[in-house]
């Protein structure tokens, strides 16, 4: 539009003496139609016609726009609220079952004390079960545990009823049992069981059963958050059943104290009897320390997803909407002619960019409580009391309308940022004139003018917005590349070995040294004794570790391993718990000895019977644990075998060593749980790539809005059809790789330290992936995909005839 109008009508004007206007056409016309029929009625009036008339007219780009504003606000409120849900998954269990216990005191084997233990003066009530050595056939037996007991105090009886006192072949089962044998009240199986003698000499589950064998009768059905630990399916029998010859093994005791009474008096107590100093003394929590650490980290995991989410859309979405509701030149000259005041032309600005974000927003919220059932994710599901819908009326709300006020926000800014520059600038930047004099055509350098520089304005935060999609993109990959070769490689969570043998029965470390430290196919061996001692209050799993063969070492993430009985490396969680770091010291007790230790290292702890390990205890050397413990007794050989060696190499090393059962690495309950829910980042990845793709529609169209005089001249000049889609398509080839140019790298940046924060928080090996091959892939895909995703406009803009060009400008 020229810069003054030729004179058609002088005077005054509204009360503006002496402004000169002429007869103005196409888009300002209509405008200031609007402006002159509502200026007399107020000007509120004719910011909302003029924003009428914007949107009927542009209505293609307004609902494109408002898509954008739901898929973007439903993907973070989604993430938002189920991160909350998934964080109060616990407690909600919890208060479903009745609470927690005040203490839950562990007994290693041999006759259970919960006599004594509830003639304690500060005990209330005791709530005990036992592990028993016995199994359900024909499966393989010890696929399913043995409880003698009562409902333990962390489960939901959802169907039938608790097992009689007096009938100690009844049993109750959780629901993975019912699952795997399609069970139902008044289900009979045949139980198999080893006995006392055999449990005394580490026969249990390694030798032919000798023990009473009946059939167990199913009378209860219960929820219960102890299969989050493993795969392994819970039957709990009668208390009857603990006086016959069946092999015992653990007792937990589930302690409500008397009032006033706290967990250091109850220790205490137990220091004071026969057999109360081997026991220990932790938490009463229904949902253990492990659960709640892999809980914390799906949680954490989801809220960072949508903190990472909620800050790309945020960028994306803001500088999608100053240029929706920008005004142009065009627009604001006439209408300051008029008397649009600055503040007007602010106002228009924001009720054209709060139409669409308050619509899709709108949309947003419904599409994230209609799947909100979704969360909890994975293993938390398990404890949800109330799964399906769930209307968060906070998180939803709250983000909905701070989603709302920072877009809004961020286009009224936008506005008076840039309702005072006067002419905009129409010439290329200096970088795309570099790249435009590069390029190997004309269709090419038109193209990258047209990415690189703007009619409104800068095209940096363009840039910026599809730079910052991206390294979401990749960052998401690569957490998600990460997190399955957390899962998949044993060695990361303390899993370093090919087989194990005699999990949970003694192994006698000479016969395995005499049998197996010359064999071809054993590249390493090394003997693990499980055992606990207390630091104050604290309980720390250890493990000890004995070389036989090669160096079977557990990954260390800071100094080194212990080599001396003073000498311990412990694990992340219990470090922190423990407040001390390398070179740090610990006294600890057991069996009522007490030894001092020198912190050497942090280390992946391995998993060993009732050890879950990872980032929770201690390892030390096999003379340091047998100072603490006398009795302790060697109970895994963890085995590496030689690259290449197959099956049958598997087979013949646990005949050698006269075991029936060897097991594959011990998978800890918190990577069960990591692996349940590694899905997630991959989700995000699809929903920012999602969000690109028509952050760069939406780019592209409003290009050729803008681009319309010039791509007129291009007719003009004799460009035809298919050279104006070429300069199109090399437009958003550019707007692509230019972004990617910048966002790969931060993006990988950004994954590999959002693992290492993961793996921090559960203690496992956090040395990130960096998968380039598979992000080179996706460079490809994507400028590829967006190309296809340009084919719509390309259309439109090969359509227009010149006239029609000029007639819209």
């Amino acid at each position: 539009m020229a810069a003054a109008y030729p004179a058609a009508a002088t005077g005054p004007f509204f009360g503006f003496p002496g402004v000169v206007l002429a007869p103005p056409t196409g888009d300002a016309a209509s405008g200031l139609d609007f402006v002159r029929s509502a200026l007399p009625n107020g000007p509120v009036r004719g910011v909302v016609l003029r924003v009428r008339a914007t949107v009927r007219r542009q209505w293609l780009s307004a609902v494109v726009v408002a898509l954008i504003v739901a898929i973007a606000s439903a993907a973070v409120l989604t993430l938002a609220a189920g991160a909350r849900r998934t964080a109060s998954a616990p407690a909600a269990y919890t208060a479903s079952v009745g609470g927690d216990a005040d203490a839950m005191v562990t007994q290693s084997g041999g006759p259970p004390l919960t006599t004594r233990v509830a003639a304690l003066p500060g005990v209330a009530s005791v709530q005990p079960i036992t592990f028993m050595f016995g199994g359900i056939d024909p499966e393989s037996p010890d696929s399913t545990f043995i409880f003698g007991g009562t409902q333990l105090y962390s489960t939901r009886l959802v169907a039938g009823r608790d097992t009689n006192p007096t009938h100690a072949h009844e049993f109750i089962a959780d629901e993975a049992f019912v699952a795997r044998h399609h069970a139902r009240l008044g289900s009979r199986y045949r139980v198999v069981t080893w006995t006392l003698d055999q449990a005394a000499r580490g026969e249990g589950f390694n030798a032919a059963p000798k023990g009473p064998a009946f059939t167990g009768v199913l009378v209860g059905i219960v929820s219960s958050a102890v299969r989050l630990e493993n795969n392994d399916s819970v039957t709990i029998f009668s208390p009857a059943l603990l006086k016959e010859d069946i092999g015992l093994g653990e007792t937990l005791m589930a302690v409500n104290l008397k009032h006033g009474v706290t967990q250091a008096d109850l220790r205490s107590e137990l220091d004071g009897f026969a057999g109360g100093r081997e026991v220990t003394l932790g938490s009463g929590r229904v949902i253990g320390p492990a659960i709640r650490n892999a809980v914390d980290a799906q949680a954490l995991g989801t809220w960072l997803l949508a903190a990472v989410l909620g800050a790309a859309v945020l960028i994306a979405l803001g500088q999608l909407l100053s240029r929706h509701a920008r005004l142009s030149e065009a627009e604001r000259r006439p209408l300051t002619s008029v008397g649009f005041t600055r503040r007007q032309q602010v106002a228009e600005c924001v009720l054209r960019a709060a139409i669409p974000v308050v619509a899709g927003t709108a949309v947003g919220v419904g599409v994230a409580i209609a799947v909100s059932g979704q969360f909890p994710a994975g293993f938390v599901r398990t404890l949800e009391p109330s799964s399906g819908v769930h209307v968060d009326v906070g998180t939803l709300g709250i983000g909905a309308v701070m989603l709302i006020v920072s877009l809004v926000v961020w286009a009224g800014v936008a506005s008076i940022a840039t309702g005072g520059r006067g002419r905009t600038r129409r010439s290329p930047s200096g970088a795309g004139e570099t790249i435009a004099g590069r390029v190997p055509s004309t269709t090419a350098a038109t193209g990258a003018r047209f990415a690189l520089a703007s009619r409104n304005g800068s095209t940096a935060g363009t840039f910026v917005t599809l730079a910052v999609i991206i390294a979401g993109i990749v960052g998401a990959t690569g957490f998600a590349v990460s997190l399955d070769r957390l899962v998949s490689d044993g060695t990361r969570f303390g899993a370093n070995y090919s087989l194990a043998l005699g999990d949970n029965v003694p192994v006698p470390p000479a016969v395995l040294r005499a049998r197996l430290e010359t064999d071809p196919d054993v590249a390493g061996m090394t003997m693990l004794t499980a055992g606990a001692a207390r630091d104050g209050r604290v309980t720390v799993p250890l493990v000890g570790v004995e070389h036989v063969v090669g160096a079977l070492d557990p990954r260390l993430t800071q100094g080194r391993l212990p080599e001396v009985p003073g000498e311990i490396a412990l694990g992340r969680l219990t470090a922190h718990q423990l407040h001390v770091g390398v070179g740090g010291r610990l006294r600890l007790t057991g069996a009522g000895r007490r030894v001092d230790f020198q912190v050497v290292g942090i280390t992946v702890v391995p998993g060993i019977g009732g050890i879950d390990g990872v980032g929770t205890g201690g390892v030390v050397t096999a003379e340091a644990l047998r100072r603490l413990q006398p009795e302790a007794v060697t109970t895994m050989a963890a085995i590496l075998l030689r690259p290449g060696a197959g099956d049958a190499a598997r087979v013949r090393v646990a005949h050698h060593a006269g075991v029936t059962q060897a097991g594959e690495e011990s998978v800890p309950s918190v990577i069960i749980n990591v692996a349940r829910v590694r899905r997630i980042p991959g989700f995000l990845a699809g929903l920012l790539a999602v969000l690109l793709l028509l952050t760069l529609f939406h780019t592209v169209i409003v290009s050729i809005q803008n681009r319309r005089r010039d791509l007129a001249v291009l007719r003009a000049l004799g460009a035809d059809r298919r050279w104006i889609g070429r300069t199109v398509h090399w437009q958003t080839s550019i707007l692509t790789v230019l972004p990617l140019v910048v966002g790969v790298p931060l993006g990988l940046a950004a994954g590999a330290a959002v693992f290492r924060a993961f793996t921090n928080h559960i203690g496992a090996f956090p040395e990130p992936a960096i998968p380039f091959a598979l992000v080179a892939v996706m460079v490809v895909a994507l400028v590829v995909v967006a190309n296809l995703v340009a084919v719509i406009p390309t259309r439109r803009a090969r359509r227009l005839s010149t006239a029609q060009l000029l007639q819209a400008d």
